[in-house]
């Protein structure tokens, strides 16, 4: 598994690698979300297979979240990679773990084999990081990603000598986390590209939306040239990410392991860059909820795009069904195995609704982004989000209708919005096999 950090779904048709050697051998899921679009949460989902209602990393940092709530809560001690060692799997991390891992960690967290996380503060170059237990500085003026994947590369040379051993490997880039610094090699590239500019850049009308987007004034010059500018380093840091899977790819195949092996290649959440005026994460608009998620699997199926509704919450079911591994009654996502193979069922046969939710501790009156529940559906006869905020706002957008979201249309669509409402209440307390 390839993960980065606050990748945006579009930002991924321009790696080619990635494309040829993930997306062309394999499925693009185009209706992939993050449940929770930020990315601490995000990353205990990927982990435990759950809704962050039901792990409890609600946020980055305490008191609603951060790496020491997942650690001291017992969660890290009952999650993906704990799974795959107690089947027989020598499991490998490298990259950048749960928000709010720092130096000073003498162990290893359960379940991984061979141990490299970034530590935080973090940097593109001059990083520094946890290696099985012991703090390092990175060689100077080493750049992250190209490092990453020389330690990963080790990883997969050293699974030579126990070949019959099955491995987990997953690489987690900070690349290309605001603000992207791309490797000297592609500071050129993009030169004449800037941010996406669909019709929700820099939206006009926002009476539609919530306070807190109504108050976020429009762009001015300065403004969407530093847009232009964070998106064009955005591309340029993928790259990178691009050559670390390009070289993955060829070292499975020198060693004879691409034929047998499933690749993953997703963001722990999307980003915003400038639609509807906001630039960040964590907002229920698509681009913040969308990722990429591209998978190759063995005598799959190869170049499909499907349209399922999927999410971080199935990578576990997904990954213990492939490595025949019984599915933790604590999951809440599916196994997409079924997608992946020739002729996937239809989607009127998949899941129709999945619940987002994010959690803010600040004021609801004056937070860049208050409490929210909300479900996202598509199905069908549907393609469309409803979202409720604590401030007693909400929001509701049909996509086959107004696929930018520039006109929440609640009055107009009350029985579609009370079918949702009712879905969200069963979703927002849910666990276990009542989410799936």
């Amino acid at each position: 598994m390839v993960m980065t950090d606050d990748q945006d779904s579009v930002s991924a048709r321009d790696m080619p690698k990635m494309q040829a050697l993930i997306a062309a051998q394999g499925v693009n899921f185009r209706n992939a979300i993050a449940t929770t679009p930020l990315c601490g949460p995000s990353r205990a989902t990927i982990f435990r297979g759950q809704y962050a209602h039901s792990h409890g990393v609600k946020s980055n940092e305490p008191p609603l979240g951060g790496y020491a709530f997942y650690r001291d809560s017992g969660l890290e001690g009952d999650s993906l990679p704990v799974w795959l060692k107690a089947a027989g799997y020598r499991n490998a991390f490298v990259g950048k773990y749960i928000n709010g891992y720092r130096p000073g960690f003498a162990f290893v967290p359960p379940g991984w084999d061979d141990w490299l996380a970034l530590t935080q503060p973090m940097s593109y170059r001059d990083f520094t990081f946890n290696e099985n237990g012991l703090d390092f500085q990175a060689p100077a003026g080493v750049y992250q990603t190209e490092y990453l994947a020389t330690r990963a590369l080790e990883f997969l040379r050293r699974t030579e000598d126990k070949d019959d051993q099955p491995f987990f490997l997953m690489v987690s880039t900070y690349a290309p986390h605001n603000v992207a610094r791309p490797a000297a090699r592609f500071e050129a590239e993009f030169a004449s590209r800037g941010g996406p500019r669909t019709a929700a850049f820099d939206e006009a009308d926002v009476s539609d939306k919530p306070r807190h987007i109504r108050r976020i004034p429009r762009f001015d010059s300065a403004t969407v040239n530093a847009i232009d500018h964070e998106y064009r380093n955005v591309l340029r840091a993928v790259l990178s990410v691009d050559d670390l899977i390009g070289q993955l790819v060829d070292a499975l195949s020198a060693q004879g392991e691409l034929d047998n092996t499933a690749i993953i290649f997703v963001s722990d959440n999307g980003l915003s860059t400038g639609a509807h005026r906001f630039t960040d994460k964590t907002a229920p608009y698509a681009e913040s909820l969308d990722i990429p998620l591209y998978i190759r699997v063995p005598g799959g199926a190869k170049g499909v795009s499907l349209p399922h509704l999927v999410a971080n919450l199935d990578l576990p079911a997904t990954i213990l069904d492939w490595a025949r591994v019984p599915a933790p009654p604590i999951l809440e996502g599916r196994s997409l195995a079924p997608l992946l193979a020739p002729g996937a069922p239809a989607i009127g046969n998949w899941r129709s609704s999945m619940l987002i939710e994010y959690w803010d501790d600040t004021n609801p009156a004056t937070a860049q982004m208050p409490t929210y529940k909300g479900v996202r559906a598509e199905d069908d006869v549907h393609a469309d989000v409803y979202v409720r905020y604590d401030t007693d706002e909400d929001e509701y957008y049909d996509f086959r209708k107004d696929p930018y979201q520039l006109d929440s249309s609640i009055a107009g669509n009350q029985e579609r919005v009370g079918q949702l409402r009712q879905r969200l209440q069963e979703l927002s307390a849910c666990s276990g096999a009542a989410c799936r």
